[in-house]
């Protein structure tokens, strides 16, 4: 199967419940949680970190407290497997993989 772009009612749906996954990107990886009110919790090598995020037209857009100084970036989610994606930048460079990681939930 070939892999595609999330639409905004795909992306809508895949964060409509409570999440868990597995990040990696830039030889770094982390565990993200993510709920449906828009919240979203980072655990990676230098502590953790809390946010927020949106769903943006056809894009994933994400912000934290400290990551990035609170700056907002907005990816694409282009699915490569069950409940595995490509996150890409909107010049469509490669940014990461996210994959989820809790059972039974894996759009």
């Amino acid at each position: 199967m070939k892999g595609f772009i999330l639409s905004h009612d795909e992306l809508q749906q895949l964060f409509r419940t409570n999440r868990t996954a597995s990040y990696e990107a830039a030889g770094e990886s982390c565990t993200l949680k993510f709920y449906p009110d828009g919240g979203q919790r980072l655990y990676y090598s230098r502590g953790t970190d809390f946010g927020i995020f949106r769903i943006v037209g056809s894009q994933y857009c994400s912000s934290w407290r400290r990551v990035r100084s609170g700056r907002e970036v907005c990816v694409k989610f282009y699915k490569i497997g069950d409940g595995k994606f490509n996150l890409l930048n909107n010049d469509g460079s490669f940014r990461g993989i996210l994959e989820f990681t809790d059972i039974g939930n894996r759009n």
